[in-house]
C-alpha cells in the first residue's frame, strides 16, 4: 500500500496548529532547481514531516528527508547514485525580523503568505544536503586510474629551474 499523495500547497501555520504528520514521496523531477545538480531527475525522496509549536510559541517543520540521487563523480566523470538525507528542523516566521527571535535548533523561512509550496521546501533543504564533491570509492573508478594511467602521473619527475635569486646567494657568502 502506498503512501497518500503529498499536499501541493500547505498553510505551515494551520498544519502546526493541527500539529500534522505528512509522509510520502515527491518526484525529483518536480525540483527544477535540484536537477541542475543532478544527472538525471529519475527517482524521489520519501518525506516524513510533522508540524507543531514548541513552548515558546514558534510553529516548526520537523522530520527527515531520505533520496537516492544520480550525481556526477568528480573523479571519473561517469554518473553514480548517492544517498542524499537531511533532518530537517524549520521554524516558521512572517518576517525578516522575527528572524533573530527563533531558537537557534530551526533553521528560519520566512513566509510571506499563508501559504507556500510543500516541493520547494523539501527541494531548498536537499539542496543544502547535496554532497559538496561526490566521488565512487577507489575502486569504482578503477578504470579511470588505469585510462589516465594514475602510476604516470606519481612518477613524473619535477623539472627543476634555476633560482633566480642564486646569484645574490654567491654575493652572500663573497662579503
Amino acid at each position: 500500500m502506498s503512501a497518500p499523495p503529498l499536499p501541493e500547497q500547505i498553510a505551515p501555520f494551520k498544519l502546526a496548529r493541527q500539529g500534522v504528520s505528512l509522509r510520502g514521496n515527491f518526484k525529483l523531477g518536480k525540483m527544477a532547481r535540484l536537477a541542475e545538480s543532478l544527472v538525471d531527475s529519475q527517482g524521489g525522496v520519501d518525506v516524513d514531516l510533522h508540524f507543531d509549536i514548541d513552548q515558546q510559541g514558534t510553529s516548526y517543520m520537523r522530520g527527515q528527508l531520505n533520496a537516492l540521487v544520480n550525481v556526477e563523480c568528480q573523479r571519473c566523470m561517469r554518473p553514480m547514485r548517492a544517498p542524499v538525507t537531511s533532518t530537517v528542523s524549520v521554524g516558521f516566521v512572517t518576517s525578516v525580523e522575527q528572524v533573530s527571535d527563533l531558537p537557534e535548533a530551526y533553521e528560519p523561512c520566512v513566509l510571506s503568505g499563508d501559504v507556500t509550496a510543500l516541493v520547494d521546501l523539501v527541494e531548498d533543504e536537499l539542496i543544502l544536503a547535496l554532497p559538496i564533491v561526490s566521488v565512487h570509492p577507489d575502486q569504482a573508478c578503477q578504470p579511470w586510474f588505469e585510462q589516465t594511467g594514475k602510476q604516470q602521473v606519481e612518477e613524473t619527475p619535477v623539472e627543476e629551474k634555476e633560482n633566480p635569486f642564486a646569484i645574490l646567494e654567491s654575493l652572500k657568502k663573497g662579503s
